[in-house]
This record gives C-alpha cells, structure tokens and sequence, in this order.
C-alpha cells in the first residue's frame, strides 16, 4: 500500500466521506469533506518518527498588530483549529508565533528568533517576507510555507518553500471572465494600493479584461494609510465605468468603498477574497455591489470554523488549516524525514479535509475551484454555479512548471 492509499484509508477511517469519483474536463476528481479530525485514524507517532522533543514546532510569522491584523488573525485561527484537531489524535504540534506588526521587513529578526526556538517549518504571510525567509532556509532541513500573493516565477527559484495560495492569474483572471461574461461589462475602472500586491492583481485584470474585449477607461492607485479619496472618486465618476476592479485591503480603506458605493451605486465592484475577511465583512456595507473569486471552500470546514470561533470562515483560513495536516501525514508517512523528501510527498498529496477539491498535479500544481461569490450572500452560496476548475494553486520546489497561463 502506497502512502497516498494510506492516507485514504485514515481518511475514511477517521468518517470523512469520500464521494463517488466523477470526471469533468477529462479530470477525475475525488472530492473529501471534511467530518472529523484526520489525527486519530493516522498511526500514533513516536518521538522520533516527529522530531527530538516529540513535538513539531511550526513558526508562524504573522501581522497580529497593524493594518493587516485580520489576515493575520484569519491565519492563526486556521492554524489552531488545525493543531487542536492533531493533537486530539495524539499528534504533538505547537505554533511559535512572531508578529512582524504588519511592517514590510525582511523577517530576519522573526526567522532567527524562531530558528532559536527549535522552529523548522515556517509558515508567513507576507509575500515579500516570504520569500526573503525561503531565502535564510535554502540549504537548510527547513520548509518555509508562504500564504499572500507573490510572483509566481520569483517563487519557485527557492528549493525550501511552499506556495500555498491562489495564483493571482487563476483568482483575478476569473473575476475578469466573470466582469465580461456575467455582468457584461464593457469597460472597466481599475483602483489598486500602490504595493506589489495591488499593481500584480491590476495587471493580470488589466491583461485579461482586455484579452476578453474589454476597455479600461481609468487606472487611480493610493498608498496604504490613505485616507482622502476626492480626487480618486472623481476620476472614477467622469470616467463611467460599468464595473470597477478593486485591489487593496478592502478592510482599511472602508472611505474609497463606501465612497464608490455612494457615487456609482450601479455600477459593480470586483475583487478577490481579501473582500470575504472577517474585517472587511465588519466594515464595508452588507448590500455593497461587490463580487470576489476565491477558492472553493468545503462546506463542513466552514460549519466546523462557525462552531469554533463564532463566524464565518474563509479561504485563507481554509489555507492555513491545510498546512499543518500536509505537514503532519508527511512526517508521518515519508520514508525519509528529511526537508526534499517530505516537499516529495506533500507533491502527491490527493486531498484536503478544507477543500472540496484539492489535489497536486505531476507538474506541482495544486488543483482546486475558483468561484464568485456575491458579497451580500451568505458564505457556502456560490454566485457562479457553474465554477471553472481552474489548476489554481501552485507548489514550488525544485524545478518545477510556472503558473500555468493557457487561454480558453
């Protein structure tokens, strides 16, 4: 029995159901909801099949303070939830956190400190920092996981890290199909944060609505900390968009939203999941006219992540809570425990307990469901019924394939 089988037996021992493989796209799929933790049907550990102390120390680099706190909160929820399900199945894992207080450093100081505390697999948030600390652990038997979005070919030159996030071409690309194809859009208004976040997104919707036909009729970008938005608003408003592509954090810049909303209440806003943050839902009004892509999310990890912590869930919760189960059925089931050989075996992962689907490809890339939702619906309701499987994630160690671009 291979490790992959293995892991579907503990699957289906622990109750997760396993639903009828189907084909779509010539794509056979095994779609996993989640129902119950993975820890308990997976051998019990011992010590040193984990690491000297019996205890897998995960160092989480994260804006617990600042601007991005709620991303950072989202992240360590999903993280927690995921360690408390673990240990319930006798699986030691404890999370070593540093707050980088939403500041754009290099996370040296965050990396050292952790290294210090016996810390061997990483997970950080922000894509510069990211891959500044793949950088530290290139060479070393470390695996640095980086969440936020970051450029995909930069991404894959590091032989330790892990990008588990949706590229920003599947994510944005969609939005773009769905401000054409659905809202008919003819032309379109782009607004961004002046970082590398806003102006990446702002040229992958810029590429792709323009792919499609489409026009942009204006491009306005502000700086984070902004909060005058006259000027922005106005050449918005002369410019008559039919819809208005947004990226930034959606939950610090409530003024340009609601100032959007108020001046062209017609005309629709789209963006990515940062929209379905816990502080952008607490912020922004409920009725806005926005839509977001985000992955596909399974149902009963949102049930789960409701009961735990009292609200809705998202995908970079959904993210984050993947993590520590990739880690752990690696070191549990990987002949050898050293860093190649446990990226080897996250490679032939087939599925998640977070996602309806989500399994990696023999070129690295991790599959999974991008839809649209409507802000104004409740979480679980897809706005596009009809959601395009999209190759939407990618992991990156040695050698492996670029964000895979083919138009349809």
């Amino acid at each position: 029995m291979n490790g992959t089988d293995k892991f579907h037996l503990c699957l289906r021992s622990l109750g997760y159901v396993t639903k009828i493989r189907g084909v779509l796209g010539g794509v056979v799929l095994a779609v996993v909801v989640f129902a119950a933790a993975l820890g308990t049907a997976l051998a019990a550990a011992t010590k040193s099949e984990l690491d000297g102390e019996g205890v897998v120390k995960i160092g989480a680099i994260l804006p617990l303070s600042g601007d991005f706190a709620c991303n950072g909160e989202c992240v360590k929820k999903g993280l927690e939830m995921a360690v408390k399900k673990l240990r319930e199945g006798n699986h030691r894992f404890k999370i070593e956190y540093a707050d980088n207080k939403s500041a754009p450093t290099d996370g040296k100081e965050f990396y050292e400190r952790l290294e210090g505390r016996g810390v061997k697999y990483f997970v950080v948030l922000h894509p510069r920092m990211a891959l500044n600390i793949a950088n530290y652990a290139n060479g070393k038997d470390q695996i640095v996981f980086g969440l936020g979005v970051m450029d995909d070919n930069e991404a894959k030159n590091y032989n330790r890290f892990v990008k588990v996030t949706a590229s920003t071409k599947d994510l944005i690309g969609e939005i773009a199909k769905y401000s054409r194809g659905n809202l008919k859009a003819e032309n379109a208004a782009i607004v961004h944060v002046a970082t590398p976040y806003g102006e990446n997104s702002s040229n992958v919707f810029r590429g792709e609505f323009g792919w499609l036909g489409g026009k942009i009729v204006s491009e306005q970008k502000f700086d984070r900390g902004e909060g005058n938005f006259k000027s922005i608003l106005k050449e918005i408003e002369d410019a008559s968009p039919d819809v208005i592509f947004f990226a930034g954090a959606g939950d610090s810049h409530r003024g340009l939203i609601d100032g959007i909303t108020l001046r062209l209440p017609n005309v629709p806003i789209v963006g990515d999941s940062s929209f379905n943050l816990p502080r952008a839902r607490r912020s922004i009004n409920p009725d806005a006219n926005i839509y977001y892509s985000e992955s596909a999310v399974s149902p009963e990890f949102l049930e789960q992540f409701r009961k735990e912590y009292k609200e809705e869930g998202s995908a970079l919760s959904a993210l984050a809570y993947a993590i520590p189960f990739l880690l752990c059925d690696a070191i549990q089931n990987s002949p050898d425990k050293n860093a190649p050989a446990l990226l080897d075996h996250i490679r032939k992962t087939k599925q998640s307990p977070a996602f309806e689907v989500f399994e990696f490809l023999p070129s690295g890339e991790l599959k999974t469901k991008i839809q649209v939702r409507k802000f104004s619906e409740k979480q679980g309701k897809a706005e596009n019924q009809h959601t395009i499987l999209n190759p939407s994630f990618h992991l990156y160690t040695e050698n492996l394939h670029p964000v895979l671009a083919n138009k349809k």
